[in-house]
């Protein structure tokens, strides 16, 4: 799914967000080209809608970014100069409201599954979790990479547990 903007294109296959500058503006503050961010990499979306006279946006805030926090009445202004928004026209922006409803249904869905395969704790719930992540990449949930994040996630809380084990006492002797 793709939505043109004003100066580019946002595209959505369900593991990656796509962003394609190509206006003046873009080229001299963040560059012109493509960028490809995986679904596992983004925070939020910030919205803001199209109005009568001006434009609106959309913007990808990534985990563990620090967001810049724009002044009163500047926030379409920082969001051009932006790599991760892009602005969009009142006519434009049903494109956008689609691609913003699919990434962060992709968003809760990649929460329910991290949470859900680390929410156990103990070698037997770790296994169980990686049985499940398995099964999630091998139907196409998962994209590669997102299993190996995860995969990673399991395995050092595995650790970790049984680091804490094994400083511990066995009762009875």
């Amino acid at each position: 799914m793709w939505a043109e903007g004003r100066g580019g294109l946002v595209g959505f296959d369900g593991f990656f967000l796509t962003l394609v500058h190509n206006s003046v503006l873009h080229r001299a503050t963040c560059g012109m080209g493509e960028k490809r961010i995986p679904v596992l990499q983004l925070g939020s979306v910030r919205w803001k809608s199209a109005g009568r006279f001006g434009p609106g946006f959309i913007q990808f805030a990534l985990t563990g970014a620090t967001e810049k926090r724009s002044l009163f009445g500047r926030q379409v202004w920082d969001a051009a100069g932006d790599e991760n928004a892009l602005l969009f026209s009142r006519r434009q922006q049903p494109a956008f409201e689609e691609l913003r409803k699919a990434v962060e249904k992709a968003l809760a869905a990649r929460h329910e599954v991290a949470t859900t395969a680390i929410r156990g704790s103990g070698p037997l719930e770790v296994i169980t979790g990686l049985e499940s992540l398995a099964q999630l990449l091998e139907a196409g949930k998962l994209s590669q990479d997102e299993f190996d994040v995860l995969k990673s996630r399991l395995l050092a809380r595995l650790y970790a547990d049984l680091a804490l084990d094994s400083d511990q006492p066995v009762i009875g002797s």
